[in-house]
């Protein structure tokens, strides 16, 4: 699949904000989609999981009315039109709201892939499977199918995945895991409900102390999609509460309660355990990871040491290859992630979220907690990877949150 890259015209609101898309180098009319006409459906996309305003007039300085999640559908109502830059403008409707917006992120597919056609109607998931903005593993996740859930075939179909409407946004599942067929009225009675009766956790597990076999990760839910709390070493002992679900097991810990793989829970004390430990004090794998990258470029985009960080780019690879999950290049999606942390009160790996340190998006930055009142974080192209206060001045002013993952 060839990948489209899309530059962003983005005004920054003070000299020293931290972006995590770099301003726009060419004329947006250059990288424009000029192709879709009145009447046309489309889709918000290439805005690398961020929104995308919806103005009042077609041009750069008009007022918005709205932000648009990537992956939102549109409806092309009139265009072309040219802002006062020489950017290209089509008046759509998105989510209810008529107003202008850019051509560089209105498209009738997404991405360079090419789409073909596939089933129309209604469909049935047979697995758990992610719901993406694009169709690739690399594309942001917009949320989550269970085994049995209805979804809504479009007719489109590429790189192995099928698109489906999910809500009022147009997403991409892996075609492996739908079965096209029936209606979403059919699918959603009786037999839906046994398969979600089945997944749902009951008492009829063991319970009492155990013990963990290897170490594993504890997830806030019975499914290896579940975010993950902390990492347990081995030998660690556990509460199992004798709830069950999906192959894991409930359990009360040092590090905090959760679900844990039941593969890895021996009712045998191990023969060379350790003490009881200590609730360790935040992540401190993310910090000691996360260093390493000080004085590394800013580069747009960018999520891998070779090619350089954005913001969420650096977040996304240091949580991949710390804790081995996929928190997406999205800053909104990552906010999702883990447990809120009040202010004041983070802990080393807390991931740190801004707001309004760039026009567009609702979560524009994010950076990494190391202690005493500092973050490492991709800042912006003048910068790059840099340790920065956010107890006061500038990152405390446009503070937003915090979560521990």
């Amino acid at each position: 699949m060839t990948l489209r890259i899309r530059t962003r015209h983005v005004r920054s609101l003070l000299p020293a904000a931290g972006l995590c898309i770099a301003a726009a180098l060419t004329p947006l009319s250059a990288l424009a989609d000029t192709d879709l006409s009145a009447g046309d459906s489309a889709v918000v996309a290439w805005a690398n999981g961020d929104h995308v305003n919806l103005r009042v007039g077609p041009g750069p300085d008009e007022a918005v009315i709205a932000e648009v999640p990537e992956g939102s559908a549109v409806y092309v109502i009139d265009g072309l039109y040219t802002g006062t830059d020489g950017s290209l403008w089509y008046q759509v409707e998105a989510n209810g709201e008529v107003g202008y917006m850019i051509a560089d992120y209105v498209a009738s597919g997404y991405g360079g892939g090419a789409s073909v056609g596939g089933p129309t109607g209604g469909a049935v998931a047979t697995e758990q499977v992610y719901v993406r903005t694009g169709p690739s593993t690399a594309d942001s996740i917009l949320g989550n199918l269970q085994a049995g859930d209805a979804v809504e075939l479009t007719g489109s179909s590429s790189n192995g995945f099928y698109e489906i409407w999910y809500g009022d946004y147009v997403g991409y599942v892996y075609a492996d895991y739908i079965n096209p067929g029936g209606s979403a009225a059919e699918v959603a009675s009786e037999p839906v409900a046994e398969v979600a009766a089945a997944s749902e956790s009951q008492p009829n597990g063991a319970s009492g102390t155990f013990y963990t076999t290897d170490s594993v990760n504890l997830r806030s839910g019975a499914d290896t999609g579940s975010s993950v709390i902390s990492v347990l070493p081995g030998g660690a002992d556990v509460w199992l509460t004798g709830y069950v679900a999906n192959g894991f097991s409930e359990v009360s810990t040092a590090w905090g309660d959760g679900w844990v793989s039941t593969d890895y829970l021996s009712e045998n004390v191990p023969a060379a355990a350790a003490p009881e430990p200590e609730a360790p004090a935040g992540n401190q794998s993310i910090v000691d990871f996360a260093m390493q990258f000080q004085g590394y470029p800013y580069v747009w985009a960018g999520n891998t040491p070779g090619g350089g960080f954005d913001c969420s780019g650096l977040t996304q690879y240091v949580v991949q290859n710390t804790l081995g999950i996929d928190i997406t290049h999205s800053t909104d999606i990552q906010a999702t992630y883990g447990s809120s942390v009040a202010w004041g009160a983070w802990q080393p790996g807390d991931l740190i979220f801004f707001v309004g340190t760039y026009e567009g998006g609702s979560i524009t930055h994010v950076g990494i907690y190391i202690g005493d009142g500092m973050m490492i974080h991709a800042e912006n192209p003048g910068t790059g990877v840099v340790i920065s206060d956010i107890t006061s001045g500038y990152y405390a002013e446009h503070y937003y949150s915090a979560t521990r993952l």
